[in-house]
């Protein structure tokens, strides 16, 4: 069976009748003064509830049997939540569970997201699992943790770019496509960007799905890698970017809920690692551009649900572009 990239939903109307749960919640304490109240998240997936912090904080419980090791990633201390193993008071009774609290103020509605993912994942998975899971799912889409250096380039490159574009338009927050796990970093009809970004030296990229370099149909394709230092006196950090994206976006560009979402917690995390640009480079991705492609993997057991793969930059020479061609490439995703 020839290998198929998987597609993955954001869960946004899942995280709509959560966000009425936790109204629900909000509600009762208000009334009664307890933050020990619970709802179950969903009919579908057993001991797995809504509830509080004391400080009116979302979190979610997930039930542990007696026997179950409990063994949760670790976050960190700068991460947007919190995650432990504990017992706690349900119904009248004590029952072990993982807790998981968003602790960033303002991010709500990307907390909300996350749970609507772990619902999905614990319908098929032990609790540790569904956790392990949905962070790792969810996180590397948005960035959710402070993380290292060279995870937060994928965020800054694609802000950049996104800033970019900004200079070239007004509504150019419209064709950011990323955070919405569109297959492409930016799309507009027939066109899209894919940003790839990294420390000197960068001769490789790492696609992460073999249909990543694939153009949309009947369409083109620029890849678009950016090579940075480390340099605590540099002009591009993850949070000045995204305050800049933020403030540069038009009173009349509608914002998909997942680009608002992940803009707000770049802005509220404030990651301040700071980079200068060494290059930029720009290639068109055609049909006999090389690289690994879907029909070459053929064969492929169907249990096989992703691949990826280093493209070397040092054969791409005849599809790259010259600098003074680049706006015209970034201007054809602009609506």
């Amino acid at each position: 069976m020839p290998y198929r990239p998987r597609s993955k939903g954001t869960e946004m109307a899942d995280a709509g009748l959560l966000a009425l749960k936790w109204e629900e919640l909000r509600r009762r304490a208000e009334g009664d003064g307890r933050t020990e109240l619970a709802l179950e998240a969903s009919p579908d997936v057993e001991g797995m509830w809504l509830a509080l912090s004391r400080s009116g904080g979302l979190r979610v419980l997930l039930a542990l049997d007696a026997e179950e090791g409990g063994g949760v990633p670790d976050l960190g201390p700068q991460s947007a939540l919190e995650v432990v193993v504990h017992e706690v008071s349900l119904a009248g009774s004590t029952r072990r569970c993982i807790d998981i609290r968003c602790v960033v103020s303002g991010l709500d509605d990307v907390f909300r997201l996350f749970v609507a993912v772990l619902l999905r994942k614990r319908a098929e998975l032990r609790p540790p699992a569904a956790v392990a899971g949905a962070i790792k799912e969810l996180f590397d889409l948005l960035g959710l943790t402070a993380g290292s250096r060279q995870r937060n380039l994928g965020d800054l490159g694609e802000l950049w770019v996104l800033s970019r574009l900004q200079g070239l338009g007004s509504h150019a927050i419209e064709a950011w496509t990323g955070p919405a796990t569109g297959r492409h970093d930016f799309t507009r009809g027939r066109v899209a960007l894919e940003v790839k970004a990294g420390l000197r030296p960068h001769r490789t990229v790492t696609i992460s799905d073999v249909g990543q370099l694939e153009p949309p149909p009947d369409g083109r394709l620029f890849l678009i890698v950016m090579t940075l230092e480390a340099d605590p006196a540099g002009e591009l950090s993850v949070g000045g970017l995204a305050n800049r994206v933020r403030a540069d976006v038009a009173p009349t560009a509608p914002i998909a809920p997942e680009v608002d979402a992940k803009l707000k917690r770049l802005c509220a995390l404030g990651e301040r690692h700071s980079y200068r640009l060494h290059e930029t480079r720009v290639f068109e991705i055609s049909e006999d551009t090389p690289r690994l492609r879907p029909p070459m993997l053929k064969g492929v057991p169907p249990s096989v649900e992703g691949l990826s793969y280093r493209l070397g930059l040092g054969h791409l020479g005849p599809w790259e572009l010259n600098a003074r061609d680049h706006d015209t490439a970034l201007r054809l995703v602009l609506p």
